[in-house]
């Protein structure tokens, strides 16, 4: 085929450059199929690879995005057919193989969803990676059918992850107290369907072994001491899910008490280690609640893909919800 438009990430000596090229597809092989991309996604694991920075990514030059969707244009594979609209969310894909920042991928079947008649890939890549663990997790709660257990706790509550939690936890009827270090994303964190917002720098360590029951779930995205904090804080018999460590991946005094008096829960979230059966059920999931909700256009924003190497640049800074990226413009 001809070439195609990618961002190549390389490594010189120490540093990590960044631009978009275009480079040439090889044939399929047996199980593979090939994807033109519409859109994409940014997340914080893309921000890590294109830096260096991701512990598992070490093989350089590399197309880079952890997300992807569009349309099947060949395919070897018995599973899909040109036509179908698939995506490419929580695999290996943007960092140990080549990923969404792209025109094309070609990519093996098992690392492709096909997705339901009312999801597109726009709607898709709104989700990515950050929204699918989260659908996840929220399949889980409702799973549990607890119906007063109603109240959230939401770390990290700015980022992908947190906002689309927020977003779709208060649609579903729970009440969300969003914990951040971004004072200027409080009104936006209230838009968006959090009761409660509080800064996660002014968290109060004390030394009691038990606390107030403030929180029937927590969902963590940052690791570090907020778990010494928050699980004093949690209802008899509920769960804190930890989804990431952007802060710490180690922390220190934990007290074991909550987990024996109050039947806590500790479950860790990586969707990338699901089996199919169950990505096939959050999809079904995603899809029962788009039927009737839509994420709010407050927690995304679309880019063009020229912009995106000033995307990855500035992703720290005045970061809120999900960048979105539109790969034909």
């Amino acid at each position: 085929m001809k070439k195609f438009k990618s961002l190549v990430v390389e490594k010189i000596n120490k540093s990590f450059k960044k631009k978009i090229k275009k480079i040439r597809i090889v044939d399929l092989e047996k199980k593979e199929v090939l994807i033109k991309i519409y859109y994409s996604s940014l997340n914080y694991k893309d921000y890590l690879v294109c830096n260096g920075k991701f512990w598992d990514c070490r093989k350089y030059p590399l197309v880079p995005g952890i997300d992807a969707s569009g349309k099947v244009v060949k395919s070897k594979s018995k599973k899909f057919k040109k036509g179908d609209i698939v995506s490419i969310i929580a695999t290996p894909a943007g960092s140990k193989i080549s990923g969404g920042f792209a025109e094309y991928i070609k990519i093996n079947e098992d690392l492709v969803d096909k997705l339901p008649s009312n999801i597109n890939p726009k709607k898709a890549m709104i989700l990515g990676t950050a929204g699918f663990s989260s659908m996840h997790i929220i399949n889980n709660i409702l799973k549990k059918k607890v119906s007063n257990f109603k109240r959230v706790a939401i770390s990290g509550s700015s980022g992908g992850v947190g906002s689309i939690l927020i977003n779709t936890l208060s649609k579903l009827g729970f009440e969300i107290t969003a914990y951040t270090s971004s004072k200027k994303n409080y009104k936006l964190l209230r838009k968006i369907g959090a009761k409660n917002v509080k800064d996660i720098n002014k968290i109060e360590h004390k030394s009691l072994s038990l606390q107030k029951k403030e929180y029937d779930y927590v969902i963590d995205n940052v690791g570090g001491n907020f778990l010494s904090y928050v699980l004093k804080k949690i209802n008899n018999n509920g769960t804190l899910f930890s989804i990431g460590f952007t802060n710490s991946n180690e922390t220190s005094n934990i007290n074991l008490t909550p987990f024996v008096l109050r039947s806590i829960k500790l479950e860790g979230i990586h969707t990338e280690s699901l089996q199919k059966k169950q990505r096939v059920e959050i999809w079904k999931f995603i899809s029962k609640f788009f039927k009737t909700q839509k994420i709010d256009s407050l927690v995304y924003k679309e880019v063009g893909f020229s912009k995106i190497i000033r995307e990855i640049k500035n992703f720290n800074k005045s970061k809120f919800g999900r960048k979105i990226i539109n790969i034909n413009l």
